[in-house]
């Protein structure tokens, strides 16, 4: 009951950004990535706080973790 499985899905992209010695900033395409984005974690309840460890994905090209903390009421 204190703890729970989550995952998601939805679209999303990443791009990768370089600032050339003149100020330019350029686009790096082969770093860069877009589609089908999921998510997948686990959330922790304690009293009226909850924590959360995930992993998310853009494309599965990427990977992230991701990190959550609130307040339920």
């Amino acid at each position: 009951r204190w703890l729970a499985v989550y995952a998601g899905a939805g679209y999303g992209y990443s791009r990768l950004m370089w600032e050339d010695i003149e100020g330019k900033w350029a686009g790096v395409s082969d770093h860069s990535y877009k589609g089908i984005s999921t998510e997948a974690g686990v959330t922790a309840t304690w009293n009226h706080i909850t924590a959360g460890l995930g992993v998310s994905s853009i494309a599965f090209r990427t990977a992230s973790m991701d990190i959550s903390v609130g307040i339920r009421f």
